[in-house]
């Protein structure tokens, strides 16, 4: 038989399932399309699980699992020599624009205070109601707030070069990568086992996944000060999100479940993002506009991802459908379906995500 793996798409969850599967000694083929509009090279984003709720859908077990994994990943990268992953642990900022908001602020911290209601419980000395003041202290272009809490645990991430580096690193342990675009399941070259990680293109080779496409344009503004690194993630409770990197702002994103394929910036979708960041944050109405993106996030209509062995596939794995939590909860979800194709281990909480 041919190689231990072969992973199907480059995206955050193909280059996290190549990354730990050759920390495993695997032998493995990434094949990578490159399609436009892969939703990871348009992300970049928030990553805070300690500020999800529980929910009727298996989701928090992902919640849960990256909370610890995310942290390990980073760390292993930059102890291998690989530091520029676009991770940065900045906090998160949760604000409210009207008094009807400002009263759904200590609610919602006292969930996520209450290790039965929250998805990833955390330290509650990590989560914590501050004044309007200081949250504009911590955003400068903030507008005006009525109300706030900060998560010290909230983190942010570039996904273009989060898969740099993951695929630096898997290379390093002998990953071959091949660019090409694979048809059917018939085409994969010999192999213990194939992980589809296609992101939204995944039911052109598993008809089976109901996965559609959600547009999502995006935002990058330029910002003239050094200390914006260190701003924290913003998470209107009304509106979408900011997030900041070295000499940036970011602003994003539009939600289109009726683009289809169509990886187009749009002059509505432009209008939406800059009315909702400038209602939030008006001092940056001066920046200048460095780039627009557009990502087509992979959405399983169920409400959850597919995650492990695909039935009446002898050999073929599956980890997509993560919509706009791919940056979150991909790098997990690989390492899982890695590790059950290669029969390292099998998690069980996988059983809630069968295809």
């Amino acid at each position: 038989m041919g190689r231990d793996l072969v992973v199907i798409g480059g995206g955050i969850v193909g280059a996290a399932a190549a990354w730990h599967a050759t920390r495993r000694g695997a032998d493995v083929l990434l094949i990578d399309a490159r399609a436009p509009g892969r939703a990871t090279d348009a992300g970049a984003g928030i990553v805070s699980p300690e500020t999800d709720l529980r929910d009727r859908t298996p989701t928090h077990m992902l919640s849960a699992a990256a909370r610890v994994f995310y942290p390990e990943m980073i760390s292993a990268l930059e102890a291998a020599g690989f530091s520029d992953t676009g991770y940065a642990r900045c906090g998160k900022l949760v604000v409210a624009r009207n008094d009807e908001q400002a009263g759904w602020i200590a609610p919602y911290l006292g969930a996520l205070r209450d290790p039965e209601r929250a998805a990833a419980p955390a330290d509650a000395a990590s989560l914590r109601e501050i004044s309007p003041a200081e949250a504009r202290r911590l955003f400068p272009p903030l507008g005006e707030v009525t109300g706030a809490f900060v998560s010290d645990g909230g983190a942010r991430v570039d996904g273009r070069r989060l898969v740099r580096a993951l695929l630096a690193a898997a290379t390093d342990n002998g990953l071959d990568i091949e660019v090409a675009t694979v048809a059917s399941l018939a085409d994969v070259p010999d192999a213990r086992a194939v992980v589809v990680a296609g992101g939204a293109w995944s039911p052109a080779l598993l008809p089976e996944l109901d996965i559609v496409p959600q547009r999502g344009q995006i935002l990058h503004l330029a910002i003239d000060d050094a200390s914006c690194e260190r701003w924290p993630v913003v998470s209107p409770l009304a509106h979408n999100y900011l997030l900041a990197f070295d000499g940036r702002v970011v602003c994003g994103a539009t939600r289109e479940d009726a683009a289809g394929f169509a990886a187009e910036i749009t002059a509505a979708g432009q209008a939406e993002v800059l009315n909702d960041a400038l209602a939030v944050a008006p001092g940056l109405a001066r920046a200048r506009v460095l780039e627009w993106r557009v990502g087509l996030r992979p959405v399983a209509r169920r409400g959850w991802p597919y995650l492990g062995a695909v039935s009446d596939r002898p050999g073929v794995f599956v980890a997509s459908g993560h919509g706009a939590s791919g940056l979150t909860y991909g790098p997990w979800s690989a390492a899982a379906v890695v590790d059950a194709a290669l029969g390292v281990a099998l998690h069980p909480d996988l059983r809630a995500f069968a295809p």
